[in-house]
């Protein structure tokens, strides 16, 4: 456990190499510290919380240490500093953007496994070295104990065609529902993942 002075050490001495509406990311070595609104509503878990629990399926980067709270919304912690680039249609070619979109549904298809799913997967949000893959920004994951909101699901189908070369259809019915069951979920997203083809994106999800 870091102390409060050592956590402003750290972020005082380092880079910022991320910032958005709820806080910011520093580098500090091998370690990126996260500060900021850790809990953006009253009831929701802290971020780093949501971290431990994604770690658990092999998802995100390691946490390394889960801080300090420092009012019941804004904290911070350390995680581990993963290297790589994100995904682009400039720097990737289409058969890598096309492996990258599917294992970004299997990761989601683990965090639906512990009750979680990433609503923010555009390309900022992904990083990626070699063949793999690291999601590494867990304030866009919410709990979901019984089911997904139908625009979630549909969300998450439209980073992949805005982000990358990716085609997909479903044999699986979940239009019918508002919200929509975990189980059927992981079902229609393992579907998606065994028939998806590679090319350019589509604006509406293709049924067969």
């Amino acid at each position: 456990m870091f102390t409060q002075a050592e956590y402003d050490l750290m972020i005082a001495d380092d880079e910022c190499i991320g910032s958005g509406c709820y806080g910011e990311v520093y580098r500090f070595g091998t370690m990126a510290i996260k500060v900021g609104h850790l809990v953006v509503d009253d009831g929701d878990q802290p971020e780093q919380e949501t971290l431990k629990e994604a770690n658990r399926v092999g998802v995100g980067p390691k946490l390394i240490c889960p801080g300090h709270m420092l009012d019941k919304h804004f904290g911070m912690f350390a995680m581990q500093y993963v290297m790589g680039r994100h995904p682009s249609k400039l720097g990737h070619t289409a058969d890598e953007l096309y492996a990258i979109a599917l294992e970004l549904i299997e990761q989601q298809i683990k965090l639906l496994s512990v009750d979680l799913f990433h609503v923010d997967l555009h390309n900022e949000n992904v990083i990626v070295k070699g063949d793999k893959v690291t999601i590494i920004d867990m304030g866009g994951i919410v709990k979901c104990e019984t089911d997904i909101p139908l625009s979630a699901v549909y969300g998450f189908l439209g980073d992949l065609e805005d982000c990358y070369y990716f085609r997909y259809k479903s044999a699986v019915k979940i239009d019918h529902f508002e919200y929509v069951p975990i189980p059927l979920v992981i079902e229609f997203l393992r579907d998606i993942k065994n028939r998806a083809t590679i090319g350019n994106p589509v604006k509406e999800l293709v049924t067969a």
